[in-house]
Protein backbone atom coordinates (compact mmCIF):
# COMPACT_ATOMS: atom_id res chain seq x y z
CA UNK A 1 0.00 0.00 0.00
CA UNK A 2 1.62 3.16 -1.34
CA UNK A 3 0.43 6.89 -0.11
CA UNK A 4 1.99 10.14 0.65
CA UNK A 5 3.07 10.53 4.27
CA UNK A 6 1.98 13.80 6.23
CA UNK A 7 1.81 15.56 9.19
CA UNK A 8 -0.37 18.16 10.60
CA UNK A 9 -0.30 20.87 13.87
CA UNK A 10 -2.58 22.64 14.98
CA UNK A 11 -3.68 24.95 18.19
CA UNK A 12 -5.80 22.68 20.72
CA UNK A 13 -9.05 24.14 20.63
CA UNK A 14 -10.05 22.31 23.50
CA UNK A 15 -6.72 24.15 25.37
CA UNK A 16 -4.78 26.96 26.23
CA UNK A 17 -2.91 28.38 23.11
CA UNK A 18 0.25 26.85 24.53
CA UNK A 19 -1.04 23.44 23.55
CA UNK A 20 -1.01 21.61 20.32
CA UNK A 21 -2.55 18.65 18.58
CA UNK A 22 -0.33 16.32 15.97
CA UNK A 23 -1.73 14.01 13.56
CA UNK A 24 0.30 11.72 12.06
CA UNK A 25 -0.54 9.09 8.98
CA UNK A 26 -1.05 9.07 5.28
CA UNK A 27 -2.51 10.24 2.54
CA UNK A 28 -4.88 6.69 0.65
CA UNK A 29 -6.97 7.44 -2.01
CA UNK A 30 -7.30 11.42 -1.56
CA UNK A 31 -7.80 10.60 2.50
CA UNK A 32 -5.87 11.55 5.74
CA UNK A 33 -5.89 8.28 7.04
CA UNK A 34 -4.56 8.72 11.25
CA UNK A 35 -2.18 6.08 12.02
CA UNK A 36 -1.95 7.15 15.76
CA UNK A 37 -4.94 5.89 17.06
CA UNK A 38 -3.48 2.27 15.35
CA UNK A 39 -0.53 2.42 17.05
CA UNK A 40 -1.77 3.36 20.74
CA UNK A 41 -3.79 0.45 20.30
CA UNK A 42 -0.70 -1.79 19.21
CA UNK A 43 1.51 -0.53 22.22
CA UNK A 44 -1.72 -1.45 24.47
CA UNK A 45 -1.08 -5.06 23.93
CA UNK A 46 1.99 -6.97 25.23
CA UNK A 47 2.89 -8.96 21.67
CA UNK A 48 2.73 -5.78 19.37
CA UNK A 49 4.19 -3.64 21.71
CA UNK A 50 7.16 -5.99 21.93
CA UNK A 51 7.26 -5.49 17.89
CA UNK A 52 7.23 -2.15 17.94
CA UNK A 53 9.60 -1.68 20.76
CA UNK A 54 12.08 -3.93 18.56
CA UNK A 55 11.70 -2.05 15.16
CA UNK A 56 12.41 1.12 16.91
CA UNK A 57 15.63 -0.17 18.63
CA UNK A 58 17.10 -1.51 15.41
CA UNK A 59 19.86 -0.10 13.39
CA UNK A 60 18.64 -1.62 10.15
CA UNK A 61 15.66 -0.53 8.10
CA UNK A 62 12.16 -2.45 9.66
CA UNK A 63 8.75 -1.93 9.53
CA UNK A 64 6.16 -1.82 11.60
CA UNK A 65 2.85 -3.26 10.26
CA UNK A 66 0.10 -1.26 11.57
CA UNK A 67 -3.43 -3.11 11.19
CA UNK A 68 -5.92 -0.53 9.77
CA UNK A 69 -9.80 -0.48 10.18
CA UNK A 70 -10.62 -2.31 7.12
CA UNK A 71 -8.06 -5.05 7.76
CA UNK A 72 -5.36 -3.91 5.79
CA UNK A 73 -1.97 -3.53 7.37
CA UNK A 74 0.18 -0.69 6.74
CA UNK A 75 3.69 -0.99 6.45
CA UNK A 76 5.24 1.80 8.56
CA UNK A 77 9.12 2.42 7.95
CA UNK A 78 10.45 2.70 11.89
CA UNK A 79 12.16 5.77 11.29
CA UNK A 80 9.69 7.38 10.30
CA UNK A 81 7.42 7.18 13.09
CA UNK A 82 10.62 6.54 15.78
CA UNK A 83 9.53 9.97 17.62
CA UNK A 84 6.22 9.78 18.05
CA UNK A 85 6.44 6.41 19.34
CA UNK A 86 8.80 6.46 21.68
CA UNK A 87 6.81 9.88 23.03
CA UNK A 88 3.46 7.37 23.21
CA UNK A 89 5.44 4.67 24.80
CA UNK A 90 5.84 6.98 27.77
CA UNK A 91 2.67 8.00 27.72
CA UNK A 92 0.72 4.76 26.97
CA UNK A 93 -2.41 5.04 28.89
CA UNK A 94 -5.84 6.12 28.44
CA UNK A 95 -5.04 9.61 27.56
CA UNK A 96 -2.07 9.46 25.22
CA UNK A 97 -4.58 11.02 22.37
CA UNK A 98 -7.12 13.61 22.30
CA UNK A 99 -10.58 11.90 21.66
CA UNK A 100 -9.60 13.09 17.57
CA UNK A 101 -7.03 10.36 17.72
CA UNK A 102 -4.22 12.94 17.54
CA UNK A 103 -1.59 13.71 20.23
CA UNK A 104 -1.70 16.72 22.15
CA UNK A 105 1.87 18.25 22.66
CA UNK A 106 2.60 21.75 24.91
CA UNK A 107 5.03 24.55 23.66
CA UNK A 108 7.40 22.85 26.31
CA UNK A 109 7.86 19.87 23.50
CA UNK A 110 8.11 22.44 20.63
CA UNK A 111 11.70 20.93 20.14
CA UNK A 112 10.87 17.81 20.10
CA UNK A 113 8.81 18.69 16.66
CA UNK A 114 11.80 19.96 14.98
CA UNK A 115 13.21 16.41 15.78
CA UNK A 116 10.08 15.23 13.41
CA UNK A 117 10.13 17.68 10.99
CA UNK A 118 13.94 16.55 9.95
CA UNK A 119 12.39 12.87 10.12
CA UNK A 120 9.72 13.93 7.66
CA UNK A 121 11.71 16.05 5.41
CA UNK A 122 14.34 13.15 5.12
CA UNK A 123 11.33 10.90 3.94
CA UNK A 124 9.57 13.53 1.90
CA UNK A 125 6.75 14.14 4.16
CA UNK A 126 4.12 17.00 3.85
CA UNK A 127 3.56 19.10 6.97
CA UNK A 128 0.15 20.75 7.17
CA UNK A 129 -1.00 23.38 9.99
CA UNK A 130 0.68 25.80 12.37
CA UNK A 131 4.25 27.33 12.00
CA UNK A 132 4.66 29.10 14.89
CA UNK A 133 5.13 26.44 17.51
CA UNK A 134 7.61 24.90 14.68
CA UNK A 135 9.48 28.21 14.83
CA UNK A 136 9.91 28.06 18.30
CA UNK A 137 11.35 24.94 18.58
CA UNK A 138 13.75 25.41 15.41
CA UNK A 139 15.28 28.56 18.08
CA UNK A 140 14.91 26.70 21.19
CA UNK A 141 17.14 23.72 19.34
CA UNK A 142 19.84 26.26 18.16
CA UNK A 143 20.38 29.20 20.57
CA UNK A 144 22.42 30.69 17.35
CA UNK A 145 19.05 31.70 16.13
CA UNK A 146 17.78 33.44 19.39
CA UNK A 147 18.20 37.23 18.58
CA UNK A 148 20.90 37.95 20.39
CA UNK A 149 19.63 42.11 22.63
CA UNK A 150 21.27 44.56 23.61
CA UNK A 151 21.53 44.98 27.69
CA UNK A 152 19.19 47.69 29.09
CA UNK A 153 19.73 51.68 29.49
CA UNK A 154 20.02 51.70 33.19
CA UNK A 155 22.63 48.40 33.84
CA UNK A 156 25.40 50.02 35.74
CA UNK A 157 27.90 47.76 34.53
CA UNK A 158 29.15 46.04 31.14
CA UNK A 159 27.80 42.27 30.46
CA UNK A 160 30.62 39.70 29.58
CA UNK A 161 29.68 38.18 26.18
CA UNK A 162 27.99 35.02 28.03
CA UNK A 163 26.61 36.57 30.24
CA UNK A 164 24.74 38.80 27.60
CA UNK A 165 24.13 35.51 25.59
CA UNK A 166 22.15 34.33 28.87
CA UNK A 167 20.46 37.79 28.89
CA UNK A 168 19.45 37.07 25.49
CA UNK A 169 17.98 33.50 26.65
CA UNK A 170 16.18 34.74 29.40
CA UNK A 171 14.62 37.57 27.08
CA UNK A 172 13.63 34.92 25.22
CA UNK A 173 11.94 32.41 27.08
CA UNK A 174 9.83 35.54 28.57
CA UNK A 175 8.83 36.28 25.11
CA UNK A 176 7.27 32.83 24.38
CA UNK A 177 6.18 32.09 28.17
CA UNK A 178 8.17 29.53 28.78
CA UNK A 179 10.16 29.29 31.78
CA UNK A 180 14.22 28.03 32.82
CA UNK A 181 17.14 27.48 35.11
CA UNK A 182 19.92 29.12 34.56
CA UNK A 183 22.96 27.40 36.11
CA UNK A 184 25.88 28.53 35.12
CA UNK A 185 28.99 27.90 37.54
CA UNK A 186 29.23 29.85 40.78
CA UNK A 187 30.81 32.78 40.19
CA UNK A 188 29.78 33.78 36.69
CA UNK A 189 27.36 36.24 37.26
CA UNK A 190 23.91 34.67 37.77
CA UNK A 191 22.37 37.16 39.99
CA UNK A 192 23.85 40.12 37.28
CA UNK A 193 22.50 37.96 34.55
CA UNK A 194 18.76 37.92 36.25
CA UNK A 195 18.84 41.51 37.47
CA UNK A 196 19.63 42.84 34.25
CA UNK A 197 16.85 40.75 32.78
CA UNK A 198 14.55 42.16 35.25
CA UNK A 199 15.87 45.58 34.92
CA UNK A 200 14.67 45.16 31.05
CA UNK A 201 11.57 44.14 32.46
CA UNK A 202 10.79 47.14 33.88
CA UNK A 203 12.71 49.83 31.15
CA UNK A 204 10.11 48.24 28.74
CA UNK A 205 6.51 48.77 30.44
CA UNK A 206 5.80 45.05 30.80
CA UNK A 207 6.97 44.52 34.58
CA UNK A 208 3.40 46.01 36.19
CA UNK A 209 3.73 43.83 39.00
CA UNK A 210 6.49 43.29 41.44
CA UNK A 211 9.50 40.74 41.01
CA UNK A 212 9.52 38.24 44.08
CA UNK A 213 13.03 37.33 44.58
CA UNK A 214 13.31 34.18 47.11
CA UNK A 215 16.85 33.60 48.41
CA UNK A 216 18.90 32.07 51.20
CA UNK A 217 19.19 34.25 53.93
CA UNK A 218 22.45 34.90 53.77
CA UNK A 219 22.47 36.24 49.87
CA UNK A 220 19.90 38.91 51.08
CA UNK A 221 22.49 41.31 51.43
CA UNK A 222 24.01 40.15 48.14
CA UNK A 223 20.99 40.52 46.33
CA UNK A 224 20.47 44.07 47.82
CA UNK A 225 23.73 45.72 47.43
CA UNK A 226 23.84 44.59 43.81
CA UNK A 227 20.35 45.87 42.97
CA UNK A 228 21.48 49.30 44.42
CA UNK A 229 25.19 49.30 42.60
CA UNK A 230 24.15 48.08 39.37
CA UNK A 231 20.02 48.62 38.67
CA UNK A 232 19.60 51.61 40.85
CA UNK A 233 16.29 52.26 38.81
CA UNK A 234 14.89 49.51 40.77
CA UNK A 235 12.92 50.24 43.78
CA UNK A 236 13.87 47.61 46.34
CA UNK A 237 11.74 46.12 49.58
CA UNK A 238 13.82 43.87 51.75
CA UNK A 239 11.00 41.75 53.48
CA UNK A 240 13.79 40.29 56.89
CA UNK A 241 13.97 40.88 60.01
CA UNK A 242 11.41 41.70 63.11
CA UNK A 243 10.24 44.95 61.84
CA UNK A 244 9.47 43.28 58.40
CA UNK A 245 5.56 42.92 59.20
CA UNK A 246 5.15 46.98 58.83
CA UNK A 247 6.29 46.53 55.46
CA UNK A 248 3.66 44.37 53.49
CA UNK A 249 1.27 47.11 52.84
CA UNK A 250 4.45 48.51 50.36
CA UNK A 251 5.07 45.50 48.23
CA UNK A 252 3.02 46.58 45.10
CA UNK A 253 5.15 50.41 45.91
CA UNK A 254 8.20 48.27 44.78
CA UNK A 255 10.08 46.67 41.62
CA UNK A 256 11.82 43.75 43.89
CA UNK A 257 10.84 41.98 46.53
CA UNK A 258 13.50 39.91 48.24
CA UNK A 259 12.43 37.36 51.04
CA UNK A 260 14.47 34.16 52.07
CA UNK A 261 12.99 30.42 52.21
CA UNK A 262 12.88 30.35 55.99
CA UNK A 263 10.27 33.11 56.42
CA UNK A 264 8.05 31.89 53.71
CA UNK A 265 6.26 30.04 56.01
CA UNK A 266 6.14 32.55 58.38
CA UNK A 267 5.03 34.71 55.80
CA UNK A 268 3.14 32.69 53.38
CA UNK A 269 -0.29 34.32 54.08
CA UNK A 270 0.99 38.06 52.96
CA UNK A 271 2.76 37.17 50.23
CA UNK A 272 -0.05 35.10 48.35
CA UNK A 273 -2.06 37.47 48.34
CA UNK A 274 -0.35 39.89 45.55
CA UNK A 275 0.32 38.68 42.30
CA UNK A 276 3.95 38.88 40.72
CA UNK A 277 5.26 39.45 37.41
CA UNK A 278 8.33 37.18 37.80
CA UNK A 279 9.19 34.80 40.58
CA UNK A 280 13.47 34.53 40.65
CA UNK A 281 14.44 31.04 43.16
CA UNK A 282 18.37 31.78 43.82
CA UNK A 283 19.81 28.90 44.91
CA UNK A 284 16.89 26.80 43.56
CA UNK A 285 18.12 23.12 44.68
CA UNK A 286 16.40 24.63 48.96
CA UNK A 287 13.22 23.74 46.28
CA UNK A 288 14.83 19.57 45.11
CA UNK A 289 12.46 17.44 47.64
CA UNK A 290 8.89 18.31 46.53
CA UNK A 291 7.63 17.16 49.26
CA UNK A 292 9.01 20.78 51.90
CA UNK A 293 6.70 23.70 52.89
CA UNK A 294 9.52 25.71 50.71
CA UNK A 295 8.58 24.10 47.81
CA UNK A 296 4.70 23.95 48.20
CA UNK A 297 4.52 28.13 49.16
CA UNK A 298 6.38 28.65 45.93
CA UNK A 299 3.99 26.42 43.86
CA UNK A 300 1.11 28.47 45.03
CA UNK A 301 2.83 32.41 44.17
CA UNK A 302 1.09 33.43 41.27
CA UNK A 303 3.52 34.86 38.71
CA UNK A 304 3.66 35.55 34.98
CA UNK A 305 6.86 33.91 34.38
CA UNK A 306 9.36 32.02 36.76
CA UNK A 307 12.97 31.46 36.73
CA UNK A 308 15.68 29.35 38.88
CA UNK A 309 19.42 29.73 39.77
CA UNK A 310 21.40 27.32 40.82
CA UNK A 311 24.39 25.97 39.89
CA UNK A 312 23.66 22.58 41.18
CA UNK A 313 20.44 21.71 39.94
CA UNK A 314 21.19 17.84 40.69
CA UNK A 315 22.93 17.04 43.78
CA UNK A 316 22.55 13.36 44.18
CA UNK A 317 19.51 12.06 41.79
CA UNK A 318 17.30 13.26 38.63
CA UNK A 319 14.24 13.23 41.25
CA UNK A 320 15.77 16.46 42.08
CA UNK A 321 15.41 17.51 38.90
CA UNK A 322 12.24 16.99 38.43
CA UNK A 323 11.48 19.11 41.29
CA UNK A 324 12.73 22.27 39.79
CA UNK A 325 10.65 21.61 36.82
CA UNK A 326 7.88 20.70 38.42
CA UNK A 327 7.74 24.14 39.60
CA UNK A 328 8.75 26.15 36.92
CA UNK A 329 6.55 23.98 34.40
CA UNK A 330 4.05 21.58 35.71
CA UNK A 331 3.55 18.66 33.61
CA UNK A 332 6.57 18.99 31.37
CA UNK A 333 8.23 15.89 33.11
CA UNK A 334 5.15 14.20 33.71
CA UNK A 335 3.94 13.55 37.19
CA UNK A 336 6.61 12.07 39.96
CA UNK A 337 5.35 8.69 39.40
CA UNK A 338 5.74 8.96 35.84
CA UNK A 339 8.96 10.20 35.93
CA UNK A 340 10.53 7.58 37.82
CA UNK A 341 9.13 5.15 36.06
CA UNK A 342 10.32 6.25 32.41
CA UNK A 343 13.40 8.29 33.40
CA UNK A 344 14.56 8.09 36.81
CA UNK A 345 14.79 4.48 37.38
CA UNK A 346 15.57 3.09 34.36
CA UNK A 347 18.80 5.54 33.61
CA UNK A 348 19.71 4.74 37.78
CA UNK A 349 19.60 1.38 38.19
CA UNK A 350 19.46 0.11 34.65
CA UNK A 351 22.21 2.87 33.28
CA UNK A 352 19.73 3.11 30.19
CA UNK A 353 21.93 5.09 27.75
CA UNK A 354 19.07 6.21 25.26
CA UNK A 355 16.75 7.73 27.77
CA UNK A 356 19.38 9.49 29.35
CA UNK A 357 19.91 11.25 26.33
CA UNK A 358 16.11 11.54 25.81
CA UNK A 359 15.94 12.99 28.75
CA UNK A 360 18.80 15.38 28.25
CA UNK A 361 17.49 16.20 25.24
CA UNK A 362 14.18 17.67 26.54
CA UNK A 363 15.47 19.62 29.61
CA UNK A 364 18.66 21.21 27.69
CA UNK A 365 16.58 24.45 25.71
CA UNK A 366 15.47 25.06 29.34
CA UNK A 367 18.51 25.19 31.17
CA UNK A 368 21.30 26.98 30.47
CA UNK A 369 25.04 26.30 31.69
CA UNK A 370 28.22 26.80 31.15
CA UNK A 371 31.06 26.50 32.90
CA UNK A 372 34.29 28.38 33.86
CA UNK A 373 36.30 26.20 31.72
CA UNK A 374 34.21 27.39 28.97
CA UNK A 375 34.34 30.96 29.22
CA UNK A 376 37.67 30.94 30.92
CA UNK A 377 39.03 33.39 27.85
CA UNK A 378 36.25 36.11 29.24
CA UNK A 379 37.32 36.03 32.71
CA UNK A 380 39.38 38.47 34.34
CA UNK A 381 42.69 37.50 35.74
CA UNK A 382 43.05 36.32 39.36
CA UNK A 383 42.95 38.07 41.79
CA UNK A 384 44.99 37.16 45.25
CA UNK A 385 44.61 39.66 48.29
CA UNK A 386 46.77 37.91 51.09
CA UNK A 387 45.37 39.57 54.56
CA UNK A 388 47.10 38.91 57.70
CA UNK A 389 45.07 38.40 60.85
CA UNK A 390 46.41 38.46 64.80
CA UNK A 391 44.78 36.00 66.73
CA UNK A 392 43.23 36.66 69.83
CA UNK A 393 44.48 34.68 73.01
CA UNK A 394 41.74 31.98 73.29
CA UNK A 395 42.05 31.78 69.11
CA UNK A 396 45.94 31.15 69.93
CA UNK A 397 45.19 28.79 72.33
CA UNK A 398 42.78 26.88 70.46
CA UNK A 399 45.19 26.83 67.53
CA UNK A 400 48.44 25.84 69.48
CA UNK A 401 46.15 22.63 71.32
CA UNK A 402 45.33 21.50 67.59
CA UNK A 403 48.62 22.11 66.57
CA UNK A 404 50.16 19.84 69.17
CA UNK A 405 47.59 17.07 69.23
CA UNK A 406 48.18 17.10 65.45
CA UNK A 407 52.00 16.82 65.28
CA UNK A 408 51.94 13.89 67.77
CA UNK A 409 49.73 12.25 65.46
CA UNK A 410 52.22 12.74 62.51
CA UNK A 411 55.13 11.19 64.90
CA UNK A 412 53.42 8.50 65.95
CA UNK A 413 52.92 7.40 62.34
Amino acid sequence: MKGEWYANLDKSSSASTDWFDLELGMMINGQRVNILPMLVRMLREQSTREQVQSALKSQESSFIYVPLDDGQLLPVPAEKIRFIAQTLIELHDADALTDEGKLRLSAWQSTQLVEIEAAMQAAQMRWFGDEQIRILGGKLKDFTKIEQIDPPQGLKCDLRSYQTQGLSWLQFLRQNNLNGILADDMGLGKTIQTLAHILMEFESGRMNLPTLVVAPTSLMTNWFTEAAKFASNLKVLVLHGNDRRDLFEQINNHHLILTTYPLLSRDKEQLLKHEYHMLVLDEAQVIKNPNTMAHRIVQQVQARHRLCLTGTPMENHLGELWSLFYFLMPGFLGDQKKFNQIFRFPIEKMGDEERRQNLARRVKPFMLRRTKQQVVSELPPKTEIVQNIELLPEQRALYESIRMTMHERVQQE
